[in-house]
């Protein structure tokens, strides 16, 4: 261990079993929890973590590692380590190259370095770490000794998420998301990271006219043929290729009512082709056989906390894409109003072509 920038102590005192839930008196029953995650957007952090910094004597430090081994030494490391994420990424990137927030698809563990070797867990070690992002925490800890290390890499990673990311899934707890779906938009992995904060506000404020200009600035042709290009690396695709492709070049060129008509219908059939290609055969035609097929596949491919939101989109598609509208005619581009041909003009928009475009490349990483 002389390499690895740690302190070491040995004192049964300082090996915490656990944190209260609640003042316990002497006699008394009281509880405990020996497990947790935590953010400093919750109340509990703040005791908890300032707990564990007296307690080790700490301070002004903006990462805490604490490993309590089973010989009973305790290694601290404060800041002086690297925080690896496994991420899954939306483009390719070069070994060394540099990675921004609206790169990443979903983040799926963590681990740490201390810049000359791995910091591994073992089996029956305890775990302590407290980590800060932007102006937020996170606190994790398990003290049971009883958790695989690849498990606890797993749930480091579920909270080191949910406070990069805090802005997505306090905007689900909010209804902000639900505010989206009920104009046809949703927090897409395409727009995930830096965009997604535009779309939000304007919602919020009700100001279209931002959303149009966001629209006109942020997908210019050259964006669009990359988003597509990835596309036929996966074989749900490459069978779909030349009718998809017609649909993407009617919306390049402005053809709206075209390229939605040709587009609509790709969520249903690709859905149909990837259950062909895996289990031999088709999906139903109702809306709900599509989407609950499609939940079943994103939900075995991603957790239900992960920022591609599974279950969101879930929502999103039977909600908008695949709503039923009652009336003789709508104004929604969705799939009822434009295979039954109810849709009027103004619905054939650059917007809701968009909307059809990334919901497309929402599947393609789901898949």
């Amino acid at each position: 261990m002389e390499n690895r920038k740690s302190r070491i102590i040995i004192d049964d005192s300082k090996d915490v079993d656990g944190f209260t839930l609640e003042s316990i008196l002497p006699q008394q029953l009281g509880k405990i929890i020996i497990r947790g995650k935590l953010t400093s957007f919750e109340e509990s952090f703040h005791n908890s973590a300032k707990e564990i910094l007296s307690l080790f004597n700490c301070s002004n430090i903006n990462n805490l590692l604490i490993i309590f081994h089973e010989n009973k030494e305790i290694e601290i490391f404060e800041d002086n380590f690297l925080i690896i994420t496994t991420f899954i990424p939306k483009r390719n990137i070069e070994k060394g190259g540099a990675v921004y927030h609206n790169d990443i698809v979903d983040i799926v563990a963590l681990s740490f370095h201390d810049g000359n070797n791995e910091i591994s867990l073992k089996p029956g070690e305890k775990i302590i770490f407290i980590f800060r992002y932007n102006f937020a925490f996170g606190l994790y800890f398990d003290l049971t000794r009883k958790t695989h290390p690849n498990i606890i890499y797993k749930e480091l990673a579920q909270l080191y998420r949910k406070v990069a990311y805090a802005d997505i899934f306090n905007a689900l707890n909010k209804g902000v998301i639900e505010s989206l779906i009920n104009i046809g938009w949703f927090p897409f992995i395409e727009i995930i990271g830096r965009e997604h904060e535009t779309l939000f506000s304007s919602i919020k404020e009700n100001k279209k006219e931002l959303i149009t200009l966001w629209i006109e600035n942020s997908f210019p042709k050259d964006r669009i043929d990359k988003l597509v290009d990835k596309w036929w690396l996966k074989r749900q695709y490459r069978e779909k290729k030349e009718l998809i492709t017609e649909g993407i070049n009617c919306y390049i060129n402005g053809q709206y009512f075209a390229s939605i008509s040709t587009l609509i219908p790709m969520v249903e059939g690709l859905v149909n082709t990837h259950n062909i290609q895996n289990v031999g055969k088709g999906v139903g035609y109702g809306s709900s056989d599509i989407t609950n097929k499609l939940n079943e596949i994103t939900t075995g491919t991603f957790e239900n906390d992960s920022l591609t939101l599974p279950g969101q989109f879930k929502i999103y598609l039977d909600k908008y894409y695949f709503k039923h509208n009652k009336g003789a005619i709508s104004g929604e581009a969705v799939r009822n109003t434009v295979s039954h041909g109810r849709a009027q003009n103004e619905s054939f928009t650059k917007e809701n072509t968009l909307k059809v475009i990334l919901t497309l490349d929402q599947i393609w990483h789901y898949f």
